[in-house]
């Protein structure tokens, strides 16, 4: 809030407000509201009251949420982006263009103005995280799957292909297999289940650590 020196006659200034009231029980005075930050946090005791004609001044703020990871968040290995411009400029290397999706291959690091990426078709690049923008972070990728095979019985943890997600192609790798079959009965099928979704949840876990 600007201090009451800094404010010069002739210049226009937005403020905003938080709405106490609309019924008053005064014949004039149809809106009671305190002045706010951008966190709806009042700035002042005082009490603003103002006239119903000057209802047209007044629109509505949507509410403003704190973003869920820090913007100026350094990129770290695994996550997803695309190529943007900055300022206005782009540095593309060839055959990539701005829009184009890569993956983090390192963590960015604070010495460096360079980061390894990787295309959809495995071509390797280093470009400056500056002219990145994250898509998809690392934290929020699910990097194994469940994989039920109902013929033979058994549930599969395995380590999910971005282009493959349901890792039915022979490339995705299992790290453990849970049986149901008889014989012999390792689990129940409901047990085989539960245990496959336990080690699944282990396995993120302790990748999303690692990528910390």
């Amino acid at each position: 809030m600007k201090k009451r020196e800094n404010v010069k006659v002739g210049e226009t200034y937005y403020v905003r407000t938080k709405v106490l009231s609309v019924e008053l029980g005064y014949t004039d005075t149809e809106i009671a509201a305190v002045v706010v930050d951008a966190e709806g946090k009042a700035l002042g005791p005082d009490v603003i009251y103002f006239d119903k004609r000057d209802l047209a001044a007044f629109s509505s703020c949507k509410p403003e949420t704190a973003p869920k990871y820090d913007p100026c968040r350094r990129f770290r290995k695994g996550d997803l982006a695309e190529l943007s411009r900055y300022k206005g400029r782009a540095i593309i290397p060839i055959d990539l263009k701005v829009g184009d999706k890569v993956k983090v291959c390192e963590n960015e690091k604070t010495d460096s103005t360079i980061i390894h990426v990787i295309d959809p078709i495995g071509r390797r690049y280093f470009i400056n995280p500056a002219y990145l923008e994250l898509v998809t972070p690392v934290e929020e990728l699910v990097r194994y799957i469940i994989i039920h095979n109902e013929n033979n019985k058994y549930y599969e943890v395995c380590w999910k292909d971005d282009d493959e997600p349901d890792g039915r192609t022979g490339r995705t790798r299992c790290r453990t297999t849970f049986w149901y079959h008889q014989p012999p009965q390792t689990y129940s099928q409901k047990e085989a289940k539960a245990a496959a979704e336990a080690e699944r949840d282990r396995l993120i876990a302790e990748y999303r650590k690692e990528s910390e």
